[in-house]
This record gives structure tokens, sequence and C-alpha cells, in this order.
């Protein structure tokens, strides 16, 4: 099966260096999948050279609106007619135990996402769990980051997952766009359930902070040692506070 993981970058060089080298695990892990990646940056010769290091096709896109700056990827992933397309923030990595957790799914029908998701502050180390949507809503929804969809599904949006014209509340605007052609939740992920780790990893500079996603605060940081090793040396220069 080919899959298209689509991103975009800005920034948070650190931390997209070590997205960069979970991208590398991930393609072990996946195989025999072929996976392609598409990051789209924004007039910044560093992360193009980190994209072309890590074996991407990197777009240059400007940075606002973030709706018309992902679905400029959308569009490059579609003329690879992949099967599936894996949607991932640049500071979104998970560990071994979750990728295996796919596989399943690809075997079918490739559309599923994460249920909950941890939240690592890089600079003061603060590590968080955030459970999923509980409002009724959003019930069921799955995280943003690590949604894979079916080449199917985008055919009926024709690859305009999102409004161009959206810079926040952009996943519950996807899902609201899938369920006016018919198509509704996938199945669901839990990370804490398989005890793994997916992580979105917070910095200075970021779409969303952890105060305004206000995960549940943890006194134990252990599901990070999941993360590859060479993940966590590249983010441990970030530390301030210890």
């Amino acid at each position: 099966m080919k899959i298209v993981l689509i991103t975009c970058v800005w920034q948070r060089h650190v931390i997209t260096a070590a997205f960069w080298a979970f991208v590398a695990h991930l393609r072990d892990w996946w195989e025999p999948h072929e996976l392609h990646v598409i990051a789209a940056g924004s007039e910044e010769p560093e992360q193009q050279e980190m994209a072309r290091e890590g074996g991407a096709e990197y777009l240059n896109v400007p940075n606002r609106p973030l709706g018309r700056k992902f679905n400029a990827t959308l569009q490059a992933a579609r003329c690879h007619q992949p099967d599936a397309v894996l949607i991932m923030g640049s500071d979104d990595v998970f560990c071994e135990r979750i990728a295996q957790a796919y596989l399943p799914f690809f075997a079918e029908t490739p559309y599923v996402g994460l249920e909950d998701f941890y939240f690592y502050h890089t600079v003061d180390g603060r590590f968080g769990y955030w459970a999923g949507y509980k409002m009724a809503r959003r019930r069921g929804e799955p995280a943003g980051g690590g949604r894979v969809l079916p080449a199917s599904h985008l055919d009926h949006l024709d690859w305009q997952l999102w409004a161009n014209g959206k810079d926040h509340g952009m996943d519950h605007s996807a899902f609201q766009r899938l369920r006016e052609v018919g198509i509704e939740h996938p199945p669901l992920i839990s990370c804490r359930a398989l005890e793994g780790c997916a992580v979105s990893l917070k910095g200075p500079v970021n779409l969303w902070s952890m105060e305004q996603v206000q995960p549940k605060l943890q006194d134990d940081a252990t599901p990070l040692q999941q993360l590859p090793a060479d993940v966590l040396e590249i983010l441990e220069p970030l530390r301030v506070s210890k």
C-alpha cells in the first residue's frame, strides 16, 4: 500500500528535526508499505534542507492561512495516487507500539485515528495527558495528528479537506466536511490502553499551547521513554528547567 504523509513546517527547527528522526523510524515500522512524505514550508531554507534530508517532497507555501497550506500538501499527495494519506503536525511523534496498531487497518479500509494524546513541553518539562474529545458534539472525533484517510474518502472532497481560509478549528471543520458527504468517524486507537506514546511536542512557538489544550498534567513522564532514543536526544538540549 502507498501512503503519503503530509505535514506543514514553520520555525521550531529542533522540534522539526525530532519529527524527521521519527519519520525515518516510521518508514521502517510500516514496511513493506511505501511511505512518501510531503512537507509544506514558508520561505525557510533550513526547513527545506531538513525536509530534503528527510527524503520528503517540499512545497513553498505562505504560512497563512493554514487551511490553504495543508490543502496544498493534499493536492501534491493526490499526484502520487496513494491508497491513503496520513496527516501529521510537524510536532507530533509516536512510538513503535502505536505504529504497529495501525497495520491491521491497512489490510482493510485505511481509515483510523488516535483517540488520545500526550503533550510534552520541551523547555520546562511539563508532561500531560489529553483523553480525547468529551463534549457531545465532538465525541468520537480523532485527534488532529495521526489521522489516516483513504483516497476514496478524499475523492469525495476533491482532495480539499479544509476550508482554505481556516487558521483555527481545522480538525473539527475537516470532519464536518466529511460528514457532509456521508463519512462518519473512524475507528480510534487509544494510546493509554495500548500503553504506548503519541505526543505533541511543545515549545515557545506553537499553533496550540499547553495552556490552551489543558491536558491533565502527569507526575510521571515514563511514556516518553517509548519514543526512539534519537528523537529524545534531539530534544534534550531544549530543556532549561530540569
